[in-house]
């Protein structure tokens, strides 16, 4: 049996079954310290299991336990640790701190001697390791520096506490008082608030690669394909001006660019990661080889980059620009200034000068507007932008550097919404929090993470409940497939706002796709009230009859849409369909012919069967066996024929006519 089957049987409690497990791991003595924590667990648990058989009163009985089923946690992580091959100081070792250990680091992290850049790579450097190997010293000191005054610090504490709380929540119980200090972070407020702006950046993070694909797919080709391109590098402000190209602004509408840049403009405004697909073709520097500049926070006077930024006049814009840039994340800002760094030095000196100058001329242009930046220069980026920075430094060292198979990917959706409740039952999460991520999973269309967010603010904060969060409790157990439990979330949304238009629409949809049309039907008339000329609704409507065979009441809902979509092919299948059901196949001669003479592009195969079935019971028998034969022979449908009036001992001759081949 292996160390990870150990740690299984431990995490189920399967104490002595571990313990029976390892001891031939300690058989040569060849590790004496490992051997003796080894033999005084065996020893003390032994001791016990003997006072329970013979059934002695022990108060501490569960707390011993709990904490021997912790230690030998660590055992077997020291044992896991021991075949690695790796350095001490290497950055993100998986590694288990001594008292030493948490004494030395807790001194480097919050020393007035230490940079805020060694500070914030400590963390990072323990975040890797913490995802390699449980410690809970690591865990502690990371409490400890999630409530730092400093952002820069707390941020990349509490962002490394989220990830390790999901990622090893079932170890947690066997650390009783490390699991309880965890839990007084949540009386800081402050705490809390950073520890949901986190949440909600990885959830933003989700879109990244389909942004990714719609850059690469669908915005970059079409640019590519506009002929007004061709021999140009790139398209230029001048290009976009109706003065010198008045045809630009239309072609940007038809093509659908315009609509893809807004969309994508929009999602940036609102945290998203837009830049991954840019600058994940910019970190093939022998910078971003160590592993450490993954995470490294930016800095100008950092040796690599320093002799881009002179102490001159020209350089202050390009070092403003990028220094205070809450646009780009830090590895993206070394990723630029490394590329600047590949440009010809009078190119380069040009690019300064050119930025200065238009700096120049805005500043006379513009006087109120740039005195307003000046203020905002010498002022520290926002928290949560340094949240999104930092974690979409994250983002890219999981999705590209050559060691995240060795990590689980915290930017999974699956795992994200698997581990939500283990983030909330050591957490205690604040109401609006809950409320926000409920909103922007929901918009997101990610119904199933939505709900486990649900099933945590109906447990704990069940008063915040209102109309509007019952429909969309009720929406996202919809999409997701529970419609019983739609059904229960839309009544009590009715309750608290009765006679509600979407309320009543999704309740009607909910009966529909259950197949309880009666009752569809109730809802989607109720609907019909609210809103006449809805003929969206109109349709469903006669749907709902058609299923429960009324045709003849169907018919004149049908006729009102035919009237208003003379055009639709789903109206005319529709009423061809109950016209032979209430034998009247006279009466679809005029559709039938709308559908051969305008829509025989759009006839599909079970329409060629109604129009053969039309044509025959008008006896135009030989345009109806035409019609059959552009279908395939398993596609007669002999029930519906019985019921559209065709005689039975008819459809063996029918079948064969179909059959024969043309002579």
């Amino acid at each position: 049996m292996n160390v990870n089957d150990i740690v299984q049987l431990l995490i189920k409690n399967r104490l002595q079954e571990a313990l029976n497990a390892l001891q031939p791991f300690f058989l040569d003595g060849s590790q004496w310290e490992l051997s003796k924590e080894y033999s005084d667990i065996c020893n003390t648990y032994a001791t016990l299991l003997d006072y329970f058989k013979r059934g002695v009163d022990d108060s501490e009985r569960q707390r011993v336990h709990k904490d021997l089923v912790g230690r030998t946690l660590l055992l077997t992580d020291r044992l896991r640790i021991k075949d690695l091959p790796i350095q001490r100081n290497e950055f993100g070792v998986p590694s288990l701190w001594n008292a030493s250990d948490l004494s030395s680091a807790r001194t480097l992290l919050f020393s007035s001697h230490t940079s805020d850049t060694q500070a914030c790579l400590l963390i990072s450097s323990m975040t890797l390791s913490l995802m390699r190997v449980f410690d809970p010293l690591k865990v502690i000191l990371l409490s400890e520096a999630s409530l730092s005054e400093k952002d820069s610090i707390a941020i990349r504490a509490v962002t490394s506490l989220f990830i390790c709380v999901r990622l090893h929540s079932a170890r947690l119980p066997f650390y009783p008082d490390l699991q309880t200090r965890l839990q007084l972070l949540s009386e800081d407020s402050a705490f809390t608030e950073m520890l949901s702006d986190v949440e909600l950046q990885f959830i933003r993070s989700l879109d990244t690669e389909r942004i990714e694909r719609k850059m690469k797919e669908e915005i970059i080709p079409s640019m590519l394909r506009n002929p007004k391109l061709k021999g140009k590098p790139f398209i230029t402000n001048e290009d976009l001006t109706e003065d010198s190209d008045p045809d630009w602004e239309k072609w940007l509408q038809e093509s659908g660019v315009e609509e893809s840049i807004q969309e994508l403009t929009e999602m940036q405004m609102n945290g998203a990661d837009v830049y991954m697909a840019t600058f994940s073709q910019l970190k093939g520097y022998p910078f971003f080889q160590k592993m450490e500049n993954w995470f490294r926070p930016f800095d100008i006077h950092d040796s690599e980059i320093t002799d881009l930024f002179p102490d001159d006049e020209d350089s202050s814009t390009l070092r403003q620009l990028i220094l205070h840039s809450g646009i780009f994340c830090n590895s993206d800002k070394y990723s630029f200034c490394l590329t600047l760094k590949q440009l010809p030095k009078e190119q380069l000196k040009m690019l300064r000068t050119q930025m200065k100058e238009q700096e120049d001329a805005m500043r006379e242009e513009h006087a109120e507007t740039l005195a307003s930046l000046e203020e905002k220069k010498g002022q520290q980026l926002s928290s949560r932008t340094l949240i999104r920075q930092y974690i979409q430094d994250l983002y890219r060292f999981f999705h590209l550097h050559y060691t995240r198979s060795q990590y689980v990917n915290p930017f999974e959706a699956s795992w994200l919404q698997h581990t939500e409740k283990a983030l909330y039952d050591i957490f205690q999460i604040q109401q609006k929090s809950l409320l926000a991520i409920i909103e922007m999973n929901a918009r997101r269309k990610d119904y199933a993470y939505a709900l486990v967010v649900f099933d945590l603010l109906l447990s704990r904060y069940p008063s915040a409940m209102d109309a509007t969060l019952w429909q969309k409790l009720g929406l996202c157990r919809q999409q997701s497939g529970d419609l019983q439990g739609a059904l229960e979330a839309l009544r009590t949304a009715d309750a608290l706002r009765p006679d509600n238009y979407w309320t009543t629409l999704h309740t009607a949809q909910c009966y529909r796709d259950l197949g309880n049309y009666s009752r569809a039907l109730e809802h989607y008339r109720r609907a019909e009230g609210m809103k006449p000329d809805n003929l969206q609704l109109t349709y469903q409507t006669a749907r709902c009859l058609m299923e429960q065979d009324m045709f003849n009441e169907a018919l004149p809902v049908l006729y009102k849409l035919a009237y208003h979509e003379p055009d639709s092919m789903k109206v005319m299948r529709s009423l061809l369909h109950a016209l032979l059901m209430t034998h009247k196949p006279q009466n679809a001669e005029k559709y039938v012919e709308t559908m051969l003479k305008e829509h025989f592009h759009d006839i599909q195969p079970t329409d060629w069967f109604t129009i053969g079935c039309q044509l025959w019971l008008t006896e135009k028998r030989e345009e109806a066996v035409n019609c059959w034969k552009q279908m395939k022979m398993q596609d007669f449908d002999v029930k519906q024929m019985l019921r559209y009036g065709f005689d039975e001992s008819d459809l063996i001759y029918i079948r064969d006519l179909c059959a024969m081949k043309i002579q």
